[in-house]
């Protein structure tokens, strides 16, 4: 055809709306919905370390403190513990070494114008409860088989055995005979008289 296509596709161009379409943006087209953040909830992990911290240091706390028997220096006379034999006898049968209970000697040094009252727990483990005249607790809480406490009081102390067949109870350095069954639970006061339950 011979003939130039240059002034053909100028003519064309004017008369259409000129050249190739000027490319758009994928952006604006399709423009994606953003994504939004789910909402957290509070952050768990750092309350419970906050709470462990705080129940370590509670505890600490407690240690060094020492409890709360804190008036109970005053009237109540620690007992030794008496030593472990290598060869632990079973729970069932009492022991045969007559070194594992307190010794009658020990405890008739009491002053005879106070009460003495002194909790071994021979058969087993017990809760203990102790309190002088006045009401104030003295002790409470559990002695192990083999642990023992001693109690004094210018008038009287008030107890309470959680389980009276595991304790050897001595009173004013005379050993109290009884016959509590395991479990049973008993009350008991004691005066700087005769040691009978009052």
């Amino acid at each position: 055809m011979g003939v130039d296509p240059a002034p053909i596709i100028e003519r064309f161009e004017a008369e259409h709306g000129g050249g190739r379409p000027a490319s758009t943006p994928a952006a604006p087209l399709f423009e994606a919905e953003r994504i939004r953040p789910e909402r957290r909830g509070p952050n768990w992990t750092a309350a419970m370390v906050a709470a462990i911290v705080v129940v370590i240091g509670f505890v600490g706390f407690t240690m060094v403190k020492g409890g709360d028997d804190e008036g109970a220096k005053e009237n109540v006379a620690e007992g030794t513990e008496p030593s472990k034999s290598a060869n632990p006898t079973p729970k069932s049968e009492k022991p045969a070494a007559p070194e594992a209970e307190p010794s009658d000697s020990a405890i008739a040094a009491a002053p005879q114008d106070k009460v003495t009252v002194k909790v071994s727990a021979a058969d087993g483990r017990s809760w203990i409860s102790a309190k002088d005249h006045s009401g104030r607790l003295l002790f409470d809480g559990l002695l192990k088989q083999g642990d023992s406490r001693t109690f004094q009081d210018s008038t009287k102390i008030n107890l309470v055995l959680g389980d009276a067949g595991a304790i050897d109870l001595f009173v004013n350095g005379k050993k109290i005979e009884d016959d509590w069954q395991p479990g049973a639970v008993e009350r008991l006061t004691y005066t700087k008289g005769d040691p009978q339950a009052g």
